[in-house]
């Protein structure tokens, strides 16, 4: 994988959060909506492919979602500001 491959996975998974955060926003003024009730599962639900694919392919993006027992191989990788590495 190159660093334009990284840089698309990240934007894929910032543009997938901002959606999410949105929709949290419109809830916290109409909480009884159903449309945006259902909304929100399936843009947590996208947010989640998004990282998950990201992670696959790149590492962890925070320690709490690292699969080593030391809780330090999550930082063995290029951090994720650093496309080029």
């Amino acid at each position: 994988m190159n660093a334009t491959d990284r840089q698309s996975a990240m934007n894929q998974l910032i543009e997938q959060s901002f959606i999410l955060e949105d929709i949290r926003l419109f809830l916290d003024t109409h909480l009884d909506c159903p449309e945006a009730g259902a909304a929100y599962r399936e843009a947590l639900r996208n947010r989640l492919s998004a990282l998950n694919a990201y992670e696959a392919t790149f590492g962890p993006l925070h320690s709490d979602r690292s699969s080593d027992d030391s809780a330090r191989g999550w930082v063995q990788g290029p951090w994720p500001w650093e496309w080029e590495a």
